[in-house]
């Protein structure tokens, strides 16, 4: 028994001592990290490696052999640090410095078993932003269409996002959100009250050149307008000369023309819808010039009058502007009748 009891002692104290020289036994390492930085989640702070950032850090730690062993054979080590917004609140956008050795060893999970004794580069130099709600007025570019009602829109004003740096640079540029209409607009209705859903972009228009916003809140506005209608203009070669003579004039007068070979017919330059103007200059449609000759005022009977005849086009043509009409010389020469009330 007194030798069974000391093999035990002989034993435990074996055990002590391998522990004890296990956890004496520690050795120091150089492992590669990669890092990326971020805020806390929901905040507005917006962190991002400066642009001479290194793209891996030499972290050197110390541990026992088997926790150096473990980290080793795992090989880069890909860490996120978070940094609070307490942090961040105070500061100013623009460049910051970030201690990666405090912020390393505040992680237990990425060194197990191991202290961070050092990182090289100790710091990681990134830009600090914010994102801010600004209100951007939205203005809508009719292009080159006409309207009876020029275009708007019932939102006048949207909630934009953008960086705080950016927005300190273009505050007093008059920024804007730009509607183009024509592109909307141009295969529309014509003369009919237009109201439609529009998506806006995020471009920001300034009198210093455009950026792009992280969002715009709301992103469909109603554009309003109403379209001109467009003229087309043409040329009719041949329109005929038409008298409207009521059957009393008929019957008593006779019409005289004071140019011996008068017109027949007229070339009439004109405007209006296109589809109507290319079928009056193909023929398609046709058109007519009318001199309206009534009962005579009895001083004028006998003498020549100025007529100018009126024009029968369909719906939204006329004239062109710098058509000239002609005016026709007739006057109405009374018949002689009989007393048997016939014609001599």
């Amino acid at each position: 028994m007194p030798q069974l009891r000391l093999l035990a002692t002989t034993a435990l104290f074996s055990v002590i001592i391998w522990m004890a020289a296990d956890q004496l036994s520690s050795e120091t390492a150089d492992l590669t990290v990669t890092i990326t930085l971020k805020s806390e989640d929901g905040s507005r702070v917006v962190l991002t490696p400066a642009a001479d950032a290194p793209n891996k850090f030499i972290a050197t730690v110390k541990g026992r052999q088997a926790n150096i062993t473990a980290l080793r054979e795992a090989g880069t080590r890909n860490v996120t640090i978070t940094l609070a917004d307490d942090i961040l609140t105070q500061r100013k956008p623009g460049p910051i410095n970030v201690p990666l050795q405090e912020q390393l060893a505040a992680i237990p999970s990425l060194f197990p078993g191991c202290t961070v004794l050092s990182v090289t580069p100790p710091i990681l130099p990134a830009m600090l932003d914010r994102r801010v709600e600004v209100s951007l007025p939205v203005r809508v570019a009719p292009g080159n269409l006409e309207y009876t009602v020029a275009p708007g829109t019932d939102q006048t004003a949207v909630t934009a996002v953008i960086l705080e740096s950016i927005w300190s640079e273009i505050e007093q540029s008059d920024p804007h959100i730009v509607l183009e209409a024509e592109p909307i607009l141009r295969e529309q209705p014509e003369d009919v009250s237009l109201r439609l859903d529009v998506r806006l972009g995020t471009t920001v228009t300034t009198d210093v050149g455009t950026l792009s916003a992280e969002s715009v809140t709301p992103r469909t506005v109603t554009l309003r307008a109403t379209l001109r209608r467009r003229l087309a203009s043409g040329t009719i070669q041949a329109v005929p000369i038409r008298f409207m003579v009521s059957p009393n004039v008929q019957k008593r007068f006779d019409v005289e023309y004071r140019d011996e070979n008068p017109v027949a017919t007229l070339r009439l330059d004109v405007v209006g819808p296109p589809e109507e103007i290319d079928k009056l200059v193909t023929g398609e449609t046709k058109a007519f010039a009318v001199i309206q000759l009534t009962s005579p005022d009895p001083l004028t009977v006998g003498t020549y009058q100025f007529y100018k005849p009126e024009f029968t086009f369909p719906k939204g043509v006329q004239l062109s502007p710098d058509q000239v009409v002609p005016s026709f010389e007739i006057r109405l020469i009374p018949r002689v009748i009989t007393p048997e009330g016939t014609l001599p």
